[in-house]
């Protein structure tokens, strides 16, 4: 695996595409997966396919266009891909704090998902992790 992310994994996080994310996961098998999700999306970024979940999570139910039916479609497959992409990031969910895109995207179903399965030392990291302005996820949200 190179230093990112395919496009396909993230074209398939930032949509919900839990089919897709499963059979990625299957195809790498249980010891390569939580290396593929935990890998940034590209050189630069300090954002992992669980980050990416996550914002195509907001973009979703800000979503104007969706019917009711397309909307809750979506938030269920947002909801698994989460779902197993915290079950493979678990040893590393401390890694660029989640817990604070979550918070910020005020996605509560999300961060009571992250708060249940950190470790008490990854929660301490993150509430303590300072920004670029200083700042703690007490301030985002």
């Amino acid at each position: 695996m190179s230093h990112s992310q395919p496009r396909f994994l993230q074209a398939a996080a930032i949509k919900g595409d839990v089919a897709a994310l499963r059979l990625a996961s299957e195809r790498a098998g249980p010891a390569a997966w939580p290396r593929i999700v935990e890998t940034a999306t590209d050189q630069r970024s300090q954002q992992t396919l669980l980050h990416i979940s996550l914002s195509g999570a907001f973009q979703t139910l800000n979503d104007k266009t969706l019917s009711t039916i397309a909307l809750r479609q979506a938030v269920d497959g947002h909801a698994a891909s989460l779902r197993l992409l915290v079950a493979a990031s678990k040893p590393s969910l401390s890694l660029w704090c989640p817990l604070v895109d979550a918070v910020h995207l005020r996605l509560m179903e999300p961060v009571r998902l992250l708060l249940r399965e950190m470790s008490d030392e990854q929660l301490r990291e993150c509430l303590t992790e300072r920004d670029a302005y200083g700042q703690t996820i007490l301030h985002a949200s």
